[in-house]
């Protein structure tokens, strides 16, 4: 695994020395751009295994997509490739069906520290409101892409933070005390019958004019559902 095969995948020709905001800014984008996210293999009976070398030879040499811990897992690999002071969080994407948090972590991001200042990295989103850049880890402030608007807003003293879209609508909670390790070797949450990604088959495009989402019901495939949103550039 090298750095060089990651760059060739999302479109971009290294070395970058700097491990610096605009560095960031610039691979969060790209990656989002040449990846999908998509669950396929978790629904194909492919082996689930978070390691490290089998997702780097799905993304990057077979050209694949990914779901958001695979995806966030390879991108935690490569800041700190780069240099980047970065720890990989856990969170819990809120549902809105039952109005609620699932009990466990079920989604992973990297909060990357550049010069004293906090970021949240997320290049996996798997419904809409996909960051393109990351978010700086402040409080109420408006944080304006193409993608939307979003903000994230502190919850009381225990390292919980939340993040919303422009309609206040509530995405997911980020736990700054769930450290995650970089040596894991499978995920739970995947394995858990009300993880989103074993109920719905997800197949999502980013370009830097819209977002397509494909979804449907792994018990009747053919009840696909398209939906697109045209971005601002």
């Amino acid at each position: 695994m090298n750095l060089d095969e990651y760059f060739k995948r999302i479109g971009l020709h290294g070395p970058y020395d700097n491990p610096d905001l605009a560095t960031l800014k610039l691979i969060h984008k790209q990656h989002v751009m040449s990846v999908p996210f998509e669950n396929l293999s978790i629904h194909c009976g492919e082996p689930n295994i978070m390691d490290l070398e089998v997702i780097f030879n799905k993304i990057v040499r077979s050209r694949r997509g990914g779901w958001c811990l695979e995806n966030n897992f390879l991108f935690g690999w490569v800041l700190r490739e780069m240099g980047y002071d970065t720890t990989m969080l856990g969170s819990r994407v809120f549902d809105s069906t039952s109005n609620d948090l699932p009990p466990t972590v079920s989604h992973l991001i990297n909060m990357v520290v550049i010069d004293g200042k906090a970021y949240i990295a997320d290049v996996s989103f798997g419904v809409s409101c996909q960051v393109w850049e990351p978010l700086e880890l402040i409080s109420g402030k408006d944080q304006p892409q193409a993608a939307g608007v979003f903000r994230l807003i502190e919850k009381g003293t225990s390292g919980c933070w939340r993040k919303l879209v422009e309609s206040q609508r509530f995405l997911i909670q980020i736990l700054l005390n769930q450290i995650l390790s970089t040596g894991m070797k499978h995920s739970r949450s995947s394995a858990s019958p009300w993880c989103p990604v074993r109920l719905i088959i997800f197949l999502r495009k980013t370009t830097f004019s819209r977002q397509i989402l494909l979804h449907c019901s792994p018990i009747n495939p053919s009840a696909l559902c398209k939906h697109r949103q045209d971005l601002e550039p």
